[in-house]
């Protein structure tokens, strides 16, 4: 199964929890009885799978390291060599992951005692969550665009889509393989 059948499947299991009358008959107990979860303890284990389900990002890694230490974005930066502003996008999930380069990458997770399994499943979701943030802000074309002469246009400019921008899986993949040969796991 791909992530995206898996985020299907989990959503369809807590769809199946929140609404049990849907998707299954009442239980009855033997004596006529029937039987049904509190709301209270329902919406407990719903939310401790929801938590189980969410991927954590990057970006929440991050933030939960200099909340935990006495690390700051500033003295981070400075110590790798990056600009301020790369570990502020970072944090934020606004960034690529595969654009911070392999050795940086290795010397951020060792500073901060990230292991290389945490780090892959954390930057799948940052990427993942970077690219919804991507499309949702990515212009679409409209009669403006058609009814513009074409001698306006430029031409120059690559119109395959906002991979171009972004990059995609397959960038990601190759990049965890490389960050994979430079760590021990």
């Amino acid at each position: 199964m791909n992530q995206v059948d898996d985020k299907v499947d989990q959503l369809l299991r807590l769809l199946m929890l929140a609404e049990p009358d849907q998707y299954w008959p009442l239980q009855r107990l033997p004596g006529g009885e029937s039987t049904s979860m509190p709301e209270e303890q329902k919406n407990k284990l719903l939310g401790l799978l929801a938590q189980k389900h969410a991927s954590t990002t990057f970006g929440q890694i991050l933030s939960e390291q200099f909340r935990t230490t006495n690390v700051s974005a500033p003295s981070l930066a400075t110590e790798l060599g990056l600009p301020t502003e790369v570990i502020e996008y970072l944090v934020s999930d606004t960034i690529h992951p595969a654009t911070i380069p392999i050795l940086v990458m290795k010397r951020l997770l060792e500073r901060l005692n990230v292991s290389l399994e945490t780090a892959r499943t954390a930057l799948r979701a940052s990427f993942e969550q970077f690219k919804v943030i991507q499309l949702a802000h990515q212009p679409t074309l409209g009669f403006g665009m058609a009814a513009r002469k074409t001698s306006e246009l430029d031409t120059t400019r690559s119109a395959t889509g906002w991979q171009d921008l972004v990059g995609n899986e397959e960038s990601l993949n190759q990049y965890l393989e490389r960050l994979a040969q430079y760590m021990p796991s």
